[in-house]
């Protein structure tokens, strides 16, 4: 480990000779049951909500195949992989040192972080490893191009939503040979097997909203509340039976209470409280309402109308739902007349659906990036067993 000598990071456990990135930790992950692995090893990253999703699967796909797993975590995505591993059938036990296993890995397999560190750092440590990472939404994998190419590693093989996720990329590194494959987001691949009118029905009826439409709400994280109040002004003017389910983003300077200030007076559900997940509020939506987010493309795969809010989004992004036809792009001021004209079933409503119909989900993302993984692994082990002794 040459960790040690970079001041960039920090000893997180002063006792053992290991130094991580600030706020990371270490775990060995095994299935519930703790069977030991064969020989042959994964070590994996992640720090994002949404990647945290997308690795999950994977995870689980790789033990089932006999492979072991080493996890870096951190952030959100360190409290999701330890609340949530488990209904992965994955068990997580945080280690002070890195596994043996582990001091000679097969394969890197990153989310993306939220800066590029914990994917520049594994590079960085293990250079002669072939990696790859998930994009669970489009661009989410720029960080860590951008520091791995700097610090002039080998690129990982990016493992991307569609066609659009890799045009995007090429335009973001024009004459930088990115390797990247179409794998769809293993995130989505529950969607597939999931009953959603059941778990709308569900969910409407424990929020005591059985018979109205239930619209979600989701704010990007923004340094400012100028768009959440614009969106609040523009709900209280919108005529019909509807209700809202309010979600601010994770990361958001602003608090829940200030959120809640924000909206209030405005028919909302508190969908804050223990029971009722992302996922579920996700399901019973009948209108999602969002800027660049993985609920707007959850939506998609689901079927359900979205709205794509056109007011702040970063210099040199897109709305990719919008160059699709999949969402629709609106001003806070255009709500009040969208949301009754699309939850009526008019034409708007019929368009989004025709045009949401390629992203449905088959279920197998999972599958293909494990079959990559999986083939790397081979191939490096009989490069291995070529070289001359």
């Amino acid at each position: 480990m040459n960790a040690q000598h970079n001041p960039q990071f920090q000893p997180n456990y002063p006792d053992k000779d290991i130094q991580l990135p600030t706020g990371s930790e270490l775990f060995s992950v095994t299935d519930l049951s703790g069977k030991e692995t064969g020989s042959q090893h994964v070590i994996v990253c992640g720090e994002e909500r949404g990647g945290t999703d997308a690795l999950l699967p994977v995870v689980r796909e790789l033990i089932t195949r006999n492979i072991g797993v080493t996890a870096l975590m951190a952030g959100i995505g360190l409290r999701k992989f330890m609340d949530e591993g488990h209904q992965h059938g994955l068990h997580a036990q945080r280690t002070t040192t890195w596994p043996e296993a582990s001091r000679n890995p097969d394969a890197l397999l990153f989310s993306a972080s939220n800066d590029g560190r914990l994917e520049e750092y594994l590079r960085s440590e293990f250079s002669d490893e072939d990696s790859f990472m998930l994009e669970d939404h489009y661009e989410s994998s720029r960080f860590a191009i951008d520091l791995i190419h700097k610090s002039g590693h080998e690129l990982p093989t990016i493992c991307v939503i569609d066609s659009e996720a890799e045009r995007l990329i090429r335009r973001r590194f024009p004459g930088l040979a990115v390797p990247v494959v179409e794998t769809g987001s293993p995130a989505f691949d529950p969607l597939f097997s999931e009953d959603r009118l059941a778990v709308q029905a569900r969910i409407k009826t424990e929020l005591g909203i059985p018979d109205e439409k239930l619209i979600t709400v989701v704010l990007p994280g923004l340094e400012h509340t100028m768009l959440a109040r614009e969106v609040a002004s523009a709900l209280r003017e919108v005529k019909g039976n509807y209700t809202y389910a309010i979600r601010r983003h994770p990361r958001d300077s602003a608090s829940q209470a200030t959120i809640d200030e924000i909206f209030a007076g405005i028919d909302s559900v508190d969908t804050h409280t223990p029971g009722y997940s992302t996922e579920d509020i996700g399901a019973a939506s009948d209108l999602v309402i969002a800027q660049r987010s993985t609920y707007s493309l959850k939506a998609a795969a689901r079927q359900i109308p979205n709205i794509s809010m056109a007011r702040f989004v970063p210099d040199g992004f897109t709305l990719p739902l919008v160059d699709s036809g999949a969402s629709i792009p609106a001003e806070p001021s255009d709500l009040p007349k969208l949301i009754p004209e699309i939850l009526a079933r008019e034409s708007l409503y019929t368009a989004l659906m025709a045009n949401m119909e390629p992203y449905r989900v088959d279920g197998k993302s999972a599958l293909r990036v494990t079959d990559l993984v999986y083939r790397a692994i081979a191939a490096r082990n009989s490069r291995m067993r070529l070289k001359p002794r």
